[in-house]
């Protein structure tokens, strides 16, 4: 049986530090139906994630490649349509960047906030198999709506063929890279200074600014590296 409350917490700690009420209010596409639609997609995605580390013993070192691959390039890369922007709308293509760094980092920022709630019960950790199932039924019945699967994921092949196979090549390198590396554990662990920045960036990531939202693009993956170039935290589990 699920730990339906680490669950809840983590799906919503994922959409949140992502970034979506911040652009979907500003916007205006942040409605009751669409966040009741992404945060059934990002609790799908951090049951994902709770059974890979359960696996593979991720770190918060392993979140930065394994999100790139992933979220950054597979959910809103290609089956969002994100990386036809490059060929798209060529005039964005340093916002598009940093959004596909921005979004390569939001799960460490979710963990290190969510484990001091909760930490995660592996008899209640469901089979990756399972989670890759319930993910690929969702992906499918979001497919008609033209915004989000398949269909978007060929498109997205015909309109920007090199960037999605670079970007593809990447990042299944960046996971592979992840699952069979070896990896250092240490202990748990807790910052004083990095628990005020992540309260701060989740401040930013609740305003429904697009303002507050350039914060986030620039603001996380900085304070991220900082941290990952810490041994105690590049090596902790998550």
């Amino acid at each position: 049986m699920l730990d339906y409350k680490r669950t809840f917490l983590g799906g919503l700690l994922f959409m949140i530090f992502v970034g979506e009420p911040t652009v979907g209010q500003a916007n205006g596409l942040f409605t009751l139906p669409g966040a009741l639609v992404l945060l059934t997609m990002y609790i799908l995605l951090f049951l994902l994630y709770e059974a890979l580390a359960e696996k593979y013993c991720l770190t918060y070192g392993s979140i930065l490649p394994l999100t790139f691959g992933l979220y950054a390039v597979t959910i809103t890369g290609l089956l969002h349509g994100e990386i036809a922007n490059y060929v798209l709308h060529p005039q964005d293509n340093l916002i598009t960047t940093l959004i596909r760094i921005q979004c390569s980092f939001f799960p460490l920022f979710a963990y290190y906030i969510l484990n001091k709630f909760s930490r995660r019960n592996p008899t209640k950790t469901p089979s990756i198999q399972s989670v890759l199932l319930a993910l690929a039924l969702f992906i499918l019945v979001l497919t008609p709506t033209g915004q989000f699967g398949i269909k978007t994921l060929l498109t997205t092949l015909q309109k920007a063929p090199l960037y999605a196979v670079f970007f593809s090549i990447v990042g299944a390198s960046a996971v592979k890279f992840v699952l069979i590396h070896q990896k250092a554990i240490t202990k748990p662990f807790n910052s004083y200074s990095f628990t005020v920045f992540c309260v701060g960036i989740l401040i930013l990531c609740l305003t429904p600014s697009l303002k507050s939202f350039l914060f986030v693009l620039i603001l996380m993956p900085l304070g991220g590296l900082i941290m990952l170039k810490k041994p105690a935290f590049h090596n902790a589990r998550i």
